[in-house]
């Protein structure tokens, strides 16, 4: 990597951080829209993650920690899954907000079925470069 694709990755990576922080101390109500915002703010930003944390691993999905917020509100992660790759079914216990970097994304809701005790396939989203959601 080079120091101008490393120093853009950064310069990049701290315009992030600065505007998902201001998004962790507003109200509630006003995350979805200040995420939506941020990922707008670097979306045309090639270098915003650096060639290494862009590479899939053979056997499984991969994670790449890019920014971890000094106050423990949130990580920054690059995952990378390669052609075949998935995560397994999981849940979030707190917000999620992501963007589509590169490629295309199939992604596959739950919801909870009490009566049975399962999570159940409730939806999918075909999602592609420049896409960004907030769960």
């Amino acid at each position: 990597m080079s120091l101008s694709s490393t120093s853009s990755a950064a310069t990049g990576l701290r315009a992030l951080a600065a505007l998902v922080a201001d998004a962790c101390i507003a109200p509630m109500d006003e995350m979805p829209g200040r995420m939506a915002a941020a990922f707008a703010a670097v979306a045309g930003d090639a270098g915003l993650v650096p060639p290494a944390a862009r590479r899939p691993a053979q056997a499984r999905y991969v994670r790449h920690l890019l920014h971890a917020d000094p106050l423990g509100r949130y990580a920054i992660v690059s995952i990378v899954w390669g052609a075949g790759q998935f995560s397994p079914v999981h849940g979030h216990h707190t917000w999620c907000a992501y963007s589509v970097r590169h490629g295309a994304l199939l992604e596959t809701t739950y919801a909870y079925d009490a009566a049975t005790g399962c999570a159940r396939p409730a939806g999918h989203r075909d999602l592609r470069a420049g896409a960004a959601c907030f769960a």
